[in-house]
């Protein structure tokens, strides 16, 4: 197991040192880490160690291979292959870094332009940026009915009551799953629904306490489905032909 996370770890630092350097950035210069050479690269890669190499580790190690080190190398290619890493690690980093309104370039020609044209005493010349398409913050929703006040006074200090019993606000994804929880412990037999971003088609999903209309997936649609109306009582009164009948 050890083995096997060595060398996911080592492949992670390797690449998200290549995407430091690419973007201009010192692999030194860190915020969680500080000692070392690459503390700003274990920064970083600190972000994906729990959804990439850890997972990955316990695979491997799990398959026991003849070779864990190169069955685990590999399989960390693969996996940054198709997850498209590189894109998202240079969004992570631009963003956390960035301003909201400044337009990062990055790549060779973004650190080499500018040292030539000061060494030769010439203005930059313009070209066409890249602009990076930055992660927005996650929105959560939150709408209870008939619940205790005390429920809507937790709420208030994370999100924003913009209505009765109408909360929004931009939260962690931790914060978001023990608020719901808190939620549902504290609703008793008042009901509550939470909209929130999320990565898939519609950008969103639900969660539903004590509600009637429940979310279901739907060949990866998340869709509400509503309870079918009572049509099964019985009809009481005199039809239309008994009251004529009654009234001859």
């Amino acid at each position: 197991m050890n083995k096997a996370l060595s060398a996911a770890n080592t492949s992670l630092y390797g690449v998200v040192h290549a995407v430091v350097v690419a973007l201009g950035l010192s692999p030194g210069l860190g915020f969680v880490h500080t000692g070392h050479i690459r503390s700003f690269v274990y920064d970083i890669a600190d972000l994906y160690k729990a959804d990439l190499t850890i997972p990955i580790a316990f695979d491997i190690a799990a398959r026991l291979p003849s070779d864990i080190a190169s069955e685990t190398r590999r399989a960390i290619r693969d996996s940054m292959k198709d997850g498209k890493f590189l894109e998202t690690c240079v969004q992570d980093i631009t963003s956390l870094l960035s301003d909201e309104d400044e337009v990062i370039e990055y790549g060779p020609d973004a650190l080499e332009a500018p040292r030539r044209c000061h060494a030769l005493g010439l203005q930059r010349p313009r070209r066409p940026r890249r602009n990076l398409v930055r992660r927005g913050r996650p929105v959560t929703i939150i709408v209870v009915t008939a619940c205790p006040p005390g429920l809507r006074g937790h709420l208030t200090r994370w999100l924003l009551e913009i209505s009765p019993g109408v909360f929004v606000g931009t939260i962690t994804t931790r914060v978001r799953i023990l608020m719901w929880q808190r939620v549902t412990d504290m609703a008793k037999t008042g009901r509550a629904i939470m909209v929130y971003s999320t990565n898939t088609e519609q950008g969103l999903a639900f969660e539903v306490h004590n509600h009637d209309w429940t979310p279901i997936d739907h060949e990866g649609l998340h869709l509400i489905r509503r309870p079918n109306p009572n049509t099964s009582l019985p009809i009481t009164g005199w039809s239309n032909a008994a009251r004529r009948r009654r009234q001859r």
